[in-house]
């Protein structure tokens, strides 16, 4: 998987590229040195019809979003909401294909703005995570970061079929390159672009310590030691 850079709005500091090392699940960022085939993905708004007299890019319409979306099942169970718009004015090599995936309480129309810039020069897809958006929201269902992360590997394999660039936001982005640390052979993740990328949903990767494992009982004590006092 090759590395990525963001140039959508202004250059950006040396890019951040995922080092995946899963030691109790998480997930450590390293800097590395830019290379000359980094894959890039270029969201301008020079002569684009989805952009206004003010240079703003206009946004898709919610009512595109909502008729134009298509529904996978995941697991021969879980119905999936996702929305896919490739209009390219050019195709150049530097063409992709890219996958939007939201934060917490978001939902495709979160990356509105995004989708009609990106779709002139790639085929770009966007998806509701399990429990999120349109996408089915079963009761009792694990939500973890490890789930959407599988969410998003068995799309590409089943859905999109080639490699493809994450771009994700908040735990979006952590799903992304939880989802990247995991792809191995199948070649599905192609780059990462992350954008406010979170640490985690909880402590969970805190409470597998063994020191706090030792120390919990100690802990536990004091903490109902204070409460009798309050």
């Amino acid at each position: 998987m090759r590395a990525l850079t963001w140039t959508g709005l202004s250059p950006p500091p040396p890019a951040m590229v995922a080092r995946m090392t899963t030691t109790s699940k998480m997930v450590a960022l390293r800097r590395m040195t830019p290379r000359k085939d980094r894959v890039c993905v270029r969201a301008t708004a020079s002569s684009s019809a989805a952009v206004s007299s003010g240079g703003v890019v206009e946004a898709v319409e919610l009512a595109e979003i909502e008729d134009m979306s298509k529904k996978w099942t995941w697991k021969g169970e879980y119905s999936i909401n996702y929305f896919v718009k490739s209009s390219p004015e050019e195709v150049t090599p530097a063409s992709q294909t890219v996958l939007l995936v939201h934060g917490f309480g978001a939902s495709i129309p979160h990356w509105r703005r995004n989708i009609n810039a990106l779709s002139k020069h790639h085929t770009v897809y966007a998806i509701d995570l399990l429990g999120f958006g349109a996408s089915e929201k079963p009761p009792g269902f694990s939500y973890t970061m490890e789930s959407w992360a599988e969410l998003i590997l068995n799309f590409l394999e089943e859905v999109v079929q080639k490699p493809t660039v994450l771009i994700g936001n908040s735990v979006g982005s952590l799903a992304c390159v939880i989802a990247a640390s995991e792809e191995s052979q199948r070649d599905l993740v192609k780059g990462l672009v992350l954008l406010n990328c979170a640490g985690g949903m909880n402590n969970k990767a805190v409470f597998d310590d063994w020191r706090i494992k030792l120390l919990m009982p100690l802990l536990l004590l004091i903490d109902f030691l204070l409460k009798q006092r309050g």
